[in-house]
Formats: structure tokens, C-alpha cells, sequence
């Protein structure tokens, strides 16, 4: 379900000697923001971000499909209701290579609340009831994080999207500790063609060792 709070940017017009400056908010205007539904966080109960599209999602399921491509955004989730199960949500998106920028919603903005939140991976707070200056410039920022730098969520999903289902599982299995020649004989290959799928994966990922893979794909932005 989407709640369309504009259905596009307000046009500007300019000419080779007078243009407008560009709205330093534009290209999060283009991205995907997505609230995980909760009896805090409904839509239609949002405050009103014009011109910003949002989301709802019901599970976490349904925000990994909607974040499948490579477009950039964010994530909101009510940090309040049922905050392990939360926690426990993200640990496994971490475990399974999915890259998310969260910004967690919570009635409580104290330290120990922002402490658990961030060492969930979460890399924004919002402090519920929202004003909406305020919730926008957090968006804001989670997008700017989500997208900038060749090592940025976004473009870490499109290079893990390239990704064969061999190449996967044979970069999770070097990650686990296991060498060449144990990964060959458990997935019945030669050690050569381990070596190729690694090599092949890492370039794919802009790598250039597997532990420049393992701390980009455990960094915390």
C-alpha cells in the first residue's frame, strides 16, 4: 500500500540566465522510504512530508522485495513494539547480507534506547510523536547514508543482486573460515573452480580481498 503525498516535484523553470537553485532535498524526494507498520507507525497517521512518497510494509519480507533494486531509501520501524523481535529482525537481515538504512521510532529518545537501537544497525532515531521537519531531515540523512560511497547499502545490494547462488555460497563459506580445498570437496568441485567463483564474486563486489568483504558487509554506518 502507498500513501502519495504529491504526485511530483514542483516544476521549476529556468533559463541559460536565470535558474533556480536545486533543492538540496531533491533526490530524497526520489527515494523509497518504507515504514514497517505498527499500532505506532500508519500511514494514513504519518505526518505529512510533502512532496515525499511513503510506503507501508507488513513484514520484513515485504521491505526486502521492495528494496530488491538499486534505488536508495530508508527504512522506519517502531522501536517501542516489540523491540527484541525488532532487534532479532535485524540481526538476521545483517546475517543474510541485506543492507538496510533504519531509522528507529521510538516514544523514548534516552541513551539507553539510542544504544540499542544503534547496536542493532540502526542509523537514525525519530522520536515518536513526530514533527515533520524534524522526521524529514532524518530521512534525509539515513538516504544520504544509504547511498553515498562506493561501498553505500544501496549500491552494496545491486552488487550482492549480481551475485550467482554459487558465488554467494562459496563467499559465506570462505567467510566462515572454511579454505579452498574444504570448499571444494564439500561442494564437489576442483579447488580451481572455488578459486574462480571467489575471485569472480569479489570483482563483482569491488573487493579486493575477502577481508575488505567482511568488513563491508559488517560495517555500521
Amino acid at each position: 500500500m502507498t500513501l502519495s503525498l504529491s504526485n511530483q516535484l514542483v516544476g521549476m523553470t529556468s533559463s541559460s540566465h536565470d535558474t533556480e537553485p536545486e533543492d538540496p532535498l531533491a533526490a530524497v524526494y526520489q527515494s523509497r522510504v518504507v515504514i514497517l507498520t505498527s499500532p505506532q507507525l500508519v500511514l494514513a497517521e504519518m505526518p505529512d512530508l510533502f512532496p515525499l512518497r511513503l510506503q507501508a510494509a507488513a513484514t520484513w519480507d515485504e521491505i526486502t522485495d521492495l528494496f530488491s533494486d538499486d534505488r536508495s531509501g530508508c527504512v522506519l520501524v517502531d522501536f517501542d513494539h516489540d523491540r527484541d523481535q525488532t532487534v532479532r529482525e535485524l540481526r538476521r537481515l545483517d546475517h543474510e547480507w541485506m543492507m538496510l538504512s533504519v531509522i528507529a521510532c521510538s516514544v523514548t529518545d534516552c541513551a539507553e534506547t539510542a544504544l540499542v537501537a544503534a547496536k542493532a544497525g540502526c542509523v537514525e532515531f525519530a522520536k515518536i510523536p513526530f514533527e515533520s521537519r524534524t522526521l524529514l531531515r532524518s530521512i534525509e540523512r539515513a538516504c544520504k547514508i544509504d547511498s553515498s560511497g562506493e561501498h553505500s547499502p544501496r549500491n552494496i545490494r545491486a552488487s550482492l543482486a549480481s551475485l550467482t547462488s554459487r558465488e554467494r555460497e562459496v563467499l559465506r563459506l570462505f567467510l566462515d573460515g572454511i579454505n579452498t580445498k574444504l570448499i571444494a570437496k564439500r561442494l564437489g568441485v576442483g579447488y580451481q573452480t572455488i578459486d574462480k567463483h571467489r575471485n569472480r564474486a569479489l570483482r563483482k563486489l569491488h573487493c579486493g580481498s575477502l577481508i575488505e568483504l567482511a568488513n563491508m558487509l559488517h560495517r555500521k554506518w
